[in-house]
């Protein structure tokens, strides 16, 4: 379907600019005239043709859903039928596996499932909180907002993630150039000094004495120290998959000074913004706390908190609930 561009003159005599999705312009000029609007200008656009020359890219990104959301808020908004809303918006995503997701959500809203059930059965590319907040929204009769809702919080979420991302590149930069400076001096440098030494014939201090054997040992052995090494590292990995694992190096983060308040400071902000956007769209509180707790990313904390969800739906007071968990500041 072609999107338009259009100037009108408002009641009050006031030029207004806009833009809306028509099968034709008489069509679009028509329905604006019906709405009581003069118009001034009406015009396609070219942007359906440039989106077409886009790169494509395979995972499905916080930007994408961003996209489709706005989108569908836009289309729904102008009164676009769902599946013809759904059909246009494939055609301006960039990452192929949410094209595939969105054809098939298209192909089960055609065959009569609403809309939030037609999200809830692709998970991976939306999760559960897209499924409840569109069913909140269909019930309310407010889709439209609630999409813009979605909006906004996909935005703050991005945001976020880029200011993390910023925050931490310094610090991993500097301790991969400490690394690499040691890895330099204990096998290029300090083999140097240790022939002058030798050439010297003096007795060395016993901290001296254990870097040279340091160095020494791992320059005679760096392949198996390296094996182990990634041995090491490839455990982690495959023990911190586990829930058990997770939870354990979760215990020992969250109790180191410095990086243990970024990990919880990062999962309250990630539950408290999922639960304002929930409570705000009409989601009870309870099923709202189920859902926000998840967002958090974190074993122990949806611990923590789904039992004080628990103590909530037995009668408790929100903010009481959430303070014995420990994680939650006084304000």
């Amino acid at each position: 379907m072609p999107y338009f561009f259009y100037t009108i003159r408002d009641k009050d005599g006031k030029m207004v600019d806009g833009q809306r999705y028509a099968a034709t312009r008489d069509e679009l000029v028509h329905a604006l005239r019906k709405e009581g609007q003069m118009v001034v200008s009406c015009r396609e656009s070219r942007i359906m043709e440039e989106k077409y020359k886009r790169k494509f890219h395979k995972k499905v990104t916080t930007k994408d859903l961003g996209v489709f959301a706005k989108e569908m808020s836009v289309l729904i908004e102008n009164a676009i039928p769902l599946a013809e809303a759904l059909e246009i918006i494939v055609k301006q995503l960039d990452s192929t596996d949410l094209v595939k997701t969105v054809e098939m959500v298209k192909k089960d809203v055609e065959s009569g499932l609403s809309l939030h059930e037609s999200l809830g059965k692709h998970q991976k590319a939306f999760g559960g909180f897209w499924a409840d907040m569109v069913e909140a929204g269909e019930l309310s009769g407010q889709l439209s907002y609630v999409l813009q809702e979605v909006v906004r919080f996909l935005e703050t979420r991005e945001d976020l993630r880029k200011k993390v991302i910023a925050a931490l590149t310094y610090p991993v930069l500097l301790i991969c150039v400490i690394f690499m400076a040691l890895a330099i001096f204990m096998l290029k440098i300090v083999p140097i000094f240790d022939n002058v030494f030798k050439q010297f014939g003096s007795e060395l201090p016993p901290l001296t004495k254990a870097i040279v054997t340091v160095s020494n040992y791992l320059r005679g052995h760096y392949v198996i120290i390296g094996l182990i090494i990634g041995g090491i590292i490839y455990t982690v990995f495959r023990y911190n998959r586990t829930k058990n694992g997770k939870r354990a190096l979760e215990t020992v983060l969250y109790r180191m000074p410095v990086i243990g308040n970024i990990m919880v400071a990062l999962s309250v902000e990630k539950f408290t913004s999922t639960l304002a956007v929930l409570l705000k769209s009409g989601i009870p509180i309870i099923r709202a706390l189920d859902m926000s707790v998840k967002a958090a990313g974190s074993v122990l904390f949806i611990e923590r908190v789904g039992d004080a969800s628990n103590r909530v739906s037995a009668g408790a007071p929100l903010a009481e609930s959430l303070q014995e968990t420990g994680l939650f500041p006084a304000l």
